[in-house]
């Protein structure tokens, strides 16, 4: 098993564990496992986003697998909120983070 990205933001002691997948790639229930448990620690965050095809993404939000199909400028808003909220406290923000 093996997850593709971690970012972590020192400051603050959060991290957010990123996998991606292509369109039609499985998600191992091992991968699953770890990002939902990961996801359950406090300030600790995950996402699995599959690329559907050109800007076009569908990401589950972990703990509770909520899921949504957004543009990549979408996508790179909601890691930047996760961020910005990094540094600046929480936001207003329908992310689950």
């Amino acid at each position: 098993m093996d997850i593709d990205g971690l970012i972590h933001d020192g400051a603050t002691k959060r991290f957010l564990m990123l996998e991606f997948k292509h369109k039609e790639e499985k998600l191992h229930p091992s991968q699953d496992w770890a990002l939902a448990d990961f996801a359950s620690a406090p300030d600790q965050f995950a996402m699995a986003i599959w690329i559907e095809g050109d800007d076009d993404y569908r990401v589950l939000y972990y703990p509770d697998r909520l899921e949504d199909r957004v543009s990549g400028r979408v996508l790179r808003q909601v890691i930047k909120d996760w961020w910005d909220q990094a540094r600046c406290g929480p936001a207003e923000t329908e992310y689950p983070f």
